[in-house]
């Protein structure tokens, strides 16, 4: 048996000898015929020549190294690269330009566009640069200057200049003007140049604020009204903002033209100023100076026959005062002054009622020797006449009057007004008066005469001739009450008219009910008509007789300042 064994693994070993032989032959048939195809060549043992077409059969794919197509468009698309060199249109979602493709000033390829970023390399050089350019635009680049060189930064080229846009806080650094953004976010435009004035910053139309500190003075034009949420007025006059602020309407004559130098003409001004408020009434201020008028200033628009569309209107003057004593002698009760310059005979100021709620304070009126009246005031209740100065009126210098029959629904005269601390003084010419209260002509029921009004610390002045009107002359009016009004009757004691009484036509018990307290009278009492008050006297408490002492005609009752009373019966 072991011999049986032995003989087996003798044949076995043969047999593999010779498949193994057989093997080696056919290998080295295969590379024979390999050489006599053309596949390679070599001397058997180094290979050369190889032919991969002929080698390999299908494509190589990406992972074994390949391009994994069989054209070279596709194994661009595969390998997600572009071929710059032939590119001049289409779009680039994502492009990375080597420098060899970036435009350079002399020849570089124009009509390349992209909608994402384009990343050029770290370059050190000194002329490569990265250009944005439209050719139908001319000269007009964009352009980023190299990293390294001596002027890094991003440019806008116009003609042969290049403005850098910094990527600072500075954000446009020019040749004479630079932008920049401050930590808090202001930006400031700063410019040399400009002239001998200076820089000059122009906005064009727009919206929003330009503000300056000194030296710019923006060239603006707006349309619309900002509105009143936005920070504006939401108005495009004074008036209306004022109404949209819901304050007091103050109006500045100087706004409207006023000069104040008492040699410019400034009743357009001035009266201008006054219409601009409006039927809803305000404040008219003249600051300090000499206004010129040569035509009356008029306020309201009423007449007999129709009452005023305008009231509560306020005519306020300077009201600090005299700072020389120059000024204490023109103008005491104030340093706002207006002179006449019109014709002879002339009113200086009118109120045209029926109006209400009106007012003139802090001003003084020179008639220049020419104007007749300095005030007329025609029906006007619940008006305010305080700190004025008057001289040189011809005529009578304050004039208070009402309707005789007012139309428009009116049912009272020219009531409950007050006046304060005035002086009607220096009076020119031979017929001039103080002040006259109430018409000449008397109304029927119910009675609109001048009454309840209130008059305090005046001072009234007439001229010295025996035909000029009394220093206060009381007609048509009832329920007054005078406290410290001087009256200066001049021409002496004998022929100064102090006060006269000149009842109305057809009401002869008028005035009545006038009382004077602590009211001195320099001159005479005087009566024209047949004046019969019907026991509603005019009483003195008490009557003075320092200036001249003197017992009041019937019709006055009172109490001398030496204890005696008058027109009193028991």
């Amino acid at each position: 048996m072991k011999q049986i064994s032995a003989s087996l693994s003798r044949m076995v070993g043969v047999v593999f000898a010779l498949l193994l032989i057989s093997s080696a032959a056919y290998a080295i048939s295969s590379v024979d015929q390999g050489f006599q195809a053309g596949w390679f060549t070599g001397d058997g043992k180094n290979i050369t020549n190889l032919n991969a077409s002929q080698m390999i059969n299908g494509i190589l794919g990406i992972s074994y190294g390949g391009t994994g197509a069989s054209d070279a468009a596709t194994a661009r698309t595969n390998l997600d690269t572009i071929n710059a060199t032939t590119l001049t249109t289409g779009t680039l979602p994502d492009a990375r330009l080597s420098s060899a493709y970036a435009k350079n000033a002399a020849s570089g390829v124009a009509g390349i566009y992209s909608t994402g970023d384009i990343i050029t390399p770290r370059n050190t050089g000194s002329n490569t640069k990265m250009y944005f350019w439209d050719p139908s635009y001319g000269d007009g680049w964009l352009y980023g200057e190299v990293l390294g060189a001596s002027n890094n930064a991003l440019y806008i080229k116009d003609g042969v200049t290049y403005h850098r846009l910094q990527s600072s806080e500075t954000i446009l650094a020019g040749t004479n003007t630079s932008i920049a953004k401050n930590a808090n976010g202001t930006i400031t435009i700063t410019s040399s140049g400009g002239g001998s004035g200076g820089g000059n910053v122009t906005a064009v139309t727009g919206s929003g604020n330009i503000y300056s500190s000194g030296g710019v003075t923006p060239d603006i034009s707006f349309t619309g009204q900002l509105p009143v949420a936005n920070g504006g007025t939401g108005a495009s006059t004074a008036a209306g903002a004022r109404t949209n602020f819901l304050v007091y309407n103050i109006t500045n004559v100087k706004d409207y033209g006023a000069v104040g130098n008492g040699a410019t003409d400034d009743i357009t001004a001035i009266q201008n100023a006054i219409n601009s408020l409006g039927n809803s009434g305000g404040t008219v201020y003249f600051p300090k100076g000499n206004y010129s008028i040569s035509s009356s200033i008029k306020v309201g628009d009423g007449t007999e026959a129709a009452k005023s569309t305008k009231n509560r209107i306020v005519l306020r003057g300077d009201t600090i005062g005299a700072t020389t004593d120059a000024e204490m002698i023109d103008s005491p009760q104030g340093t706002s002054n207006i002179f006449w310059n019109g014709a002879t005979g002339g009113t200086m100021l009118y109120i045209n009622g029926s109006t209400y709620g009106n007012g003139i304070s802090g001003l003084s009126f020179d008639a220049a020797t020419k104007a007749a009246t300095v005030l007329n005031v025609t029906h006007t209740f619940h008006s305010k006449f305080e700190d004025l100065y008057m001289q040189r009126y011809t005529g009578i210098a304050i004039d208070i009057s009402a309707y005789d029959n007012p139309q428009g629904g009116v049912v009272m005269g020219a009531n409950q007004n007050t006046w304060t601390h005035i002086m009607a003084v220096n009076p020119s010419g031979n017929v001039a008066g103080g002040m006259r209260v109430g018409s000449s002509i008397a109304s029927e029921s119910p009675y609109m005469d001048v009454a309840q009004n209130d008059f305090k610390n005046m001072q009234l002045h007439r001229s010295a001739d025996v035909s000029a009107p009394a220093s206060l002359t009381l007609r048509f009016t009832d329920v007054s009450t005078f406290s410290n009004v001087l009256m200066v009757g001049h021409g002496g004691s004998s022929v100064g008219k102090g006060l006269e009484i000149i009842p109305p036509a057809a009401k002869l018990d008028f005035p009545q009910s006038i009382s004077f307290v602590n009211s001195p009278i320099i001159g005479t009492i005087n009566i024209t008509g047949a004046w019969n008050p019907n026991g509603h006297n005019i009483s003195f408490f008490p009557f003075t007789t320092g200036d001249y002492d003197q017992t009041p005609p019937a019709g006055f009752m009172g109490i001398k300042d030496t204890g005696l009373m008058f027109g009193i019966t028991t």
